[in-house]
């Protein structure tokens, strides 16, 4: 069956609005359910409401579509018998539309008729397959362990980081800032040239202290990391430290 072109995304889609803030593992989620059935779909809604999240309730294709493009959500439950989308199919539709629409955990529910094979929807796209009726009591359980998994961690600790200016001041904090990103440098180079695991782990719990030191979190979550390995694998590692000063560096300006 032929597509129609897929809706342009909004403002706010592409900027995150009207999700709620804070950590994943935490913060209330906003979850688009997309199911025909009007039974499966509203104990899918109360199920995810009794969890404390909210629920977007769509019956068809075109209407999960059109949410997608205007709201911002966490993560999409699609049931594989919503009439137009195309079973397994629809989640490759989706995986080709922009971000942040591509990247959003995807969780597929299909009422057992046929067996779905795991490489089968793993390739697809999604990231979870739910057996109808069994799977209802850990949908809400479920999507909060996808949307965690997939969620990139923030690179600075926004409360940290608030605590330190208030103790600092701003010109102290920029101080500590720049000596902690080229003492993380610095260590950096020591963790790519160490001989032995036993100089790789003190580099690396080393740097994940300067790190944390002024709120890179993914940083310092990183560098731990690293030090779990010899040889480290720094790539993710000089990513998170780079993000970590693009952060600061957008922080300072925005408060100027």
């Amino acid at each position: 069956m032929a597509r129609r072109a897929m809706p342009a995304l909004s403002a706010a889609v592409l900027l995150g609005l009207g999700r709620s803030a804070g950590d994943a593992a935490t913060r209330r989620l906003s979850v688009l359910v997309a199911e025909a059935d009007p039974s499966r779909r509203e104990m899918l809604r109360a199920a995810l409401a009794g969890a404390g999240e909210q629920a977007r309730c769509v019956a068809t294709w075109e209407a999960l579509l059109g949410e997608l493009s205007r709201n911002a959500v966490d993560a999409v439950l699609l049931s594989l018998e919503l009439p137009h989308a195309g079973g397994l199919a629809a989640a490759r539709t989706l995986r080709a539309w922009p971000a942040p629409v591509r990247a959003l955990p995807l969780l597929g529910l299909h009422g057992g008729r046929t067996r779905v094979q795991e490489r089968d929807w793993r390739d697809a796209g999604f990231d979870a397959l739910l057996a109808w009726p069994g799977c209802l009591d850990g949908v809400p359980a479920l999507v909060r362990q996808q949307v965690v998994r997939l969620t990139p961690a923030e690179p600075l600790d926004a409360q940290h980081r608030a605590e330190l200016r208030a103790e600092l001041g701003p010109e102290a904090l920029a101080a500590r800032d720049l000596a902690a990103l080229r003492e993380a440098g610095a260590l950096l180079a020591q963790l790519a040239e160490a001989a032995d695991a036993v100089a790789a782990r003190e580099a690396a719990e080393a740097l994940a202290a300067a790190c944390a030191s002024i709120g890179a979190s993914a940083a310092a979550a990183a560098a731990r990391a690293a030090a779990r390995h010899f040889p480290p694998a720094t790539n993710a590692l000089m990513g998170a430290l780079a993000e970590a000063g693009a952060a600061i560096r957008f922080e300072g300006r925005a408060r100027r």
